[in-house]
């Protein structure tokens, strides 16, 4: 079945019809409705890519701007429901993405320059982490301090430890990075 663009925003399209499409542009999209919104006149389609791998494209097309739209197939099965989310996890990671904003402004408060606050979002990706006025307490066993190069990292108990080599194995990859991104 064949309808128009103006007519396509009064159908409902299902998620899982198959759909191809044709813009006022000339571009021709066919796939899967994977959602549909008749308010904001939007269809997503997931479309294959043309390589040989099976990946797929998401395609937003704005129905005013469809020439046409031609249904292959319509979708018989109800979409499955989505899933639950879990209230805790989710209200954990507010809670700690909340946290971690504060302690940015409070770093920045103190002084703590932008730089070092980028290394300890990279630190804190793999390892624990956390601060201490203006010093960052990695594994509660490494401590680096300002001006938070390798020569200022050492470990709480004067050692030189495998916690300690691997953080500043992190701040020598870090360096290396921020280098290579501003092309020093």
């Amino acid at each position: 079945m064949a309808v128009s663009g103006g007519d396509a925003a009064d159908s409902n399209y299902k998620i899982g019809t198959i759909l191809t499409c044709e813009t006022c542009f000339g571009d021709h999209f066919d796939g899967e409705v994977m959602a549909y919104d008749s308010q904001s006149r939007l269809i997503v389609l997931k479309t294959k890519t043309s390589n040989e791998k099976p990946t797929y494209n998401i395609q937003f097309l704005n129905i005013t701007n469809l020439k046409s739209i031609e249904i292959l197939k319509e979708a018989v099965d109800v979409p499955p429901a989505l899933p639950a989310l879990n209230q805790n996890k989710l209200l954990k990671r507010a809670e700690e993405s909340i946290y971690d904003k504060h302690e940015a402004i409070r770093c920045q408060e103190l002084g703590v320059p932008s730089d070092a606050i980028k290394l300890y979002h990279t630190i804190k990706k793999t390892l624990h982490c956390r601060w201490q006025n203006r010093d960052m307490i990695v594994l509660d066993s490494v401590i680096v301090s300002p001006p938070y190069t390798l020569e200022s990292c050492s470990s709480n108990d004067g050692k030189d430890g495998k916690e300690l080599a691997h953080v500043k194995k992190i701040i020598e990859k870090h360096m290396r990075d921020q280098q290579t991104k501003s092309g020093t």
